[in-house]
């Protein structure tokens, strides 16, 4: 694998998280390639998640986001869009692949872009938010995104693999919608995409999502999502930080408050030391660092419990 698990926490049921890296995939590239999700219950029926893409090297950071792969769907944005090009490589000549082992040409470029079809772009200025919606259902997705003033944002299409089921004929038939955000600069460009992927049956249920950096350096991401009578504050961190903001004093990886009426209903803290809100504070005991030296196995005859 070309991954490594950073973190992952299914225990506690208000706030489930995983988060991993892979460096590997940019050799000599990439210097921080990390993206952590946070599942968010908000009741029995209801929950959202929290996604961080923390990312540094090259000069293009591009993040997608596909509708539904199984259904008719649709997607919008709340930026004006202006027509891009039939794909994502406007004036490039392009030859599609001819089986799994051919690439394709692009000249120079990756023909994979070119799979991105009837392409649509806007500039986003004060935050994005976009909606996916599947053919006569009540069931969407709404993704927040605040900030990423000067990104770009790509709208359009592009096959969908598992409808056609395999077969090939079908790949230019079956479609699903696909949203691109990129940010481009000098390398090593440093980028993060703070999203709140909002899915639900009948209509949002997210009454605001507003996001906020602390921390030295903007380290911490801190997002309030408010909900019926319930604030909630998910704090976050790459690596171990200190964040402060609004009444709050956060030591640690991830911390989750959430509060009705000035008073915490609950609170989490992982990967770290203490948090404080309002009077209350929840304290841990940090990290625990080891090494592995050695490991049993009952199928090689080891004595092991199983």
């Amino acid at each position: 694998s070309d991954g490594r698990l950073l973190a992952y926490e299914a225990g506690y049921e208000p706030v489930r998280w995983v988060e991993a890296s892979a460096e590997w995939a940019y050799p000599g590239l990439a210097e921080v390639y990390r993206r952590a999700i946070v599942q968010v219950a908000v009741d029995e029926g209801d929950a959202y998640l929290i996604d961080v893409f923390r990312v540094k090297g090259g000069a293009q950071h591009d993040w997608a986001l596909h509708g539904s792969a199984d259904h008719d769907s649709t997607a919008t944005v709340d930026v004006p869009l202006a027509r891009y090009g039939g794909n994502l490589l406007p004036g490039v000549k392009v030859r599609y692949p001819l089986g799994e082992a051919d690439r394709g040409e692009a000249e120079g470029r990756n023909p994979s872009y070119a799979f991105f079809q009837n392409v649509s772009r806007g500039e986003v200025e004060h935050g994005l938010t976009l909606t996916f919606e599947v053919s006569d259902s009540p069931v969407g997705a709404r993704t927040h995104l605040p900030g990423q003033p000067g990104a770009e944002v790509f709208l359009g299409d592009a096959m969908s693999f598992r409808r056609a089921e395999e077969n090939d004929a079908l790949l230019d038939e079956v479609r699903m919608p696909i949203v691109l955000l990129r940010r481009s600069g000098v390398a090593p460009l440093t980028s993060r995409f703070a999203a709140v992927h909002e899915p639900y049956e009948g209509g949002p249920f997210l009454d605001d999502v507003m996001l906020e950096t602390a921390g030295e350096d903007g380290e911490a991401v801190v997002f309030t999502a408010r909900h019926s009578d319930f604030t909630d504050r998910i704090i976050h961190c790459g690596t171990p930080c200190r964040a402060t903001s609004d009444g709050l004093d956060f030591r640690g990886v991830l911390g989750f408050i959430r509060e009705r009426a000035g008073r915490p209903e609950a609170m989490g803290l992982w990967g770290g030391t203490e948090l404080r809100w309002a009077g209350w504070t929840l304290t841990c005991q940090g990290i625990y660092e080891a090494e592995v030296t050695g490991t049993l196995s009952g199928s090689a005859g080891d004595d092991v419990l199983i």
